[in-house]
């Protein structure tokens, strides 16, 4: 009850007409302070750097930004239990039907919060102070969470595996049939021969043209969504935990569709599928692209008839 009451008081606070509205460069600001604690942290650990370059995306929103924030608090969260034996818990905000800065916010102060007990409980020292960064777009503040996230792929004792990849894919399956089935089709699910010589890197590219596609979708629903450079690709060395930051970012984007639903019906859920390799989550994510393609036509003869 004393959650829910807390929830309930910092959601209040959140509502258009609080004072002082939290901006991009607020959040910016949380950010760094973020990477430079995970730096601090890595040094203590002698653990590997994310030497990868930025994502290249373009035009993201807050809401595409909520998302990766929350993907962030829940793997500092698995960070601090496995480095530092801590149990803390996330602040688990359900996003409103509009996200805005403060919503954002909000997520990564409780991460932030929790990534600094990690970092004194190690003996690193003391949070970084944030500073607020003048000049900021949601844009900007998705690509330092985004290598923020890669940096904590190689910080955790337990890494992410192709089941757990597996498992993400299959929810954006799962709101792609939905949907397609709200547009009268059969969603059967048809899958594609099995190639267990596909690496990681491979179903990296393939989740890229899957996003490609919904992203085309949004559009043609007039949502407005971010995009990745032309000629982005699968850089070398990537792991199952790349895989699975970006499967994150489609299945963000799929929740939003899924979510403007009327009387949506329930998805299935999805349960640990077993052991897979990256060959099996290649396999279920060209079945994606399949029902992505199908949507993408129901949506524009959808256009097209208004």
């Amino acid at each position: 009850m004393m959650r829910l009451l807390m929830m309930l008081t910092l959601l209040a606070g959140l509502t258009p007409g609080a004072a002082q509205a939290a901006t991009p460069g607020d959040v910016l600001g949380v950010g760094r302070a973020v990477v430079q604690d995970l730096e601090e942290i890595r040094a203590k650990l002698d653990a590997n750097a994310n030497a990868q370059e930025e994502i290249p995306v373009v035009g993201a929103s807050p809401r595409e930004v909520f998302y990766q924030a929350e993907s962030l608090e829940l793997k500092i969260v698995d960070l601090v239990k496995q480095r530092a034996g801590l149990d803390p818990r996330p602040l688990l905000l359900l996003p409103p039907a509009k996200i805005t800065p403060d919503h954002v916010l909000a997520v990564m102060q409780s991460a932030h919060r929790i990534l600094g007990e990690g970092k004194q409980a190690l003996g690193v020292g003391a949070p970084t102070r944030p500073q607020k960064v003048e000049k900021a777009t949601p844009t900007d503040v998705y690509k330092t969470l985004m290598q923020a996230n890669r940096q904590i792929n190689l910080l955790l004792t337990t890494k992410i595996i192709p089941s757990d990849v597996y498992q993400r894919v299959e929810e954006s399956v799962q709101i792609a049939q939905i949907l397609n089935a709200a547009h009268g089709d059969d969603a059967t699910l048809d899958l594609p021969q099995l190639d267990l010589k596909k690496g990681p890197g491979d179903v990296y590219n393939q989740m890229i043209r899957c996003f490609r596609i919904i992203h085309q979708i949004l559009s043609l629903s007039s949502v407005k969504s971010m995009d990745l450079e032309t000629g982005h690709e699968a850089a070398q060395g990537t792991t199952p935990g790349d895989v699975y930051d970006l499967a994150s970012l489609l299945y963000s984007e799929m929740a939003h569709l899924y979510f403007d639903l009327p009387k949506r019906p329930l998805t299935p859920g999805v349960g640990y599928p077993g052991p897979k390799k990256p060959g099996h989550v290649y396999q279920l994510a060209e079945a994606l692209e399949d029902q992505l393609l199908q949507l993408r036509k129901n949506v524009l003869q959808h256009a097209v008839a208004k």
